[in-house]
């Protein structure tokens, strides 16, 4: 499986979970970056402002820095709240 689908599909399993109400996502192993650069957190602010909604930076804090991880087990579970995407 290329890294673009198997992005797409993760994405897919997060975005399904977080409209039933949250759940789990198994991810294989490989190398993710996880987490939130600063521009992706301006980009969600901003839209967050623009739809009224008055979020601040110190909300995303625990979601940065944007870093690597490696999953090195057959399979990993993680909550729809992560964001995760193979490099």
């Amino acid at each position: 499986m290329s890294k673009i689908s198997l992005q797409a599909a993760i994405q897919a399993a997060i975005d399904a979970c977080s409209q039933a109400g949250g759940g789990m996502v198994y991810v294989p192993a490989g190398q993710f970056e996880m987490g939130l650069s600063d521009a992706q957190v301006d980009r969600v602010l901003r839209v967050c402002s623009e739809a009224g909604d008055d979020r601040e930076r110190k909300e995303f804090r625990d979601t940065q820095p944007a870093h690597t991880v490696t999953l090195d087990a057959p399979d990993y579970k993680f909550t729809s709240s992560l964001i995760l995407q193979e490099i």
